[in-house]
């Protein structure tokens, strides 16, 4: 397991193929193999809205080439089930 922090309180702890990325402590992004590149649906902050495209510009992804999901479901990702399909 990684971290790579990106920037103050913005970091990204990846395994392999899957990365999840976090605003301080909360997973607001991520990229997994199964669905690619994925965002929350909600709105935080204005500087956690900064940090997700700040991720996305790290990885190079086009905003229009990202799934948005639900907070919650992303705060049910671990490493464990993190490579599996999101429902």
């Amino acid at each position: 397991m990684k971290i790579k922090t990106i920037s103050k309180n913005l970091n990204v702890v990846s395994n392999n193929d899957v990365a999840l990325c976090f605003s301080y402590e909360t997973p607001v992004a991520g990229y997994n193999s199964h669905i690619g590149f994925f965002k929350t649906k909600k709105f935080w902050s204005v500087t956690t809205s900064k940090h997700i495209n700040k991720f996305l510009t790290e990885y190079n992804v086009p905003t229009n080439k990202v799934m948005e999901l639900d907070q919650e479901e992303i705060n049910q990702f671990n490493f464990d089930n993190f490579n599996k399909k999101v429902a």
